[in-house]
């Protein structure tokens, strides 16, 4: 074992960030790289564009929505230029 795979055991946030790696895959796998709110294809890769992406509830855990995968889709953080307001 080397340094890396012993310090993932020991940060618990490590194991978050996994998980939501993990969780954006099997999003894209399942419904493709197009954002469900606008439709405009997201960027995938080294950092900052993976800060781009967001996993949003179709329907609200306030309302009775669920987190699992079929409730959730992929969602750019910001919306693309036209949409935006000047």
């Amino acid at each position: 074992m080397g340094r890396k795979s012993i310090a993932k055991y020991l940060n618990p946030w490590m194991f978050k960030r996994d998980a939501q790696r993990a969780r954006v895959r099997e999003l894209r796998a399942a419904y493709g790289d197009a954002c469900w709110r606008c439709g405009h294809a997201m960027t995938f890769g080294p950092l900052p564009s993976r800060r781009r992406v967001t996993i949003e509830h179709l329907l609200p855990r306030s309302q009775g929505g669920s987190g699992d995968w079929h409730n959730l889709r992929l969602c750019r953080l910001q919306p693309p230029p036209r949409y935006q307001s000047s």
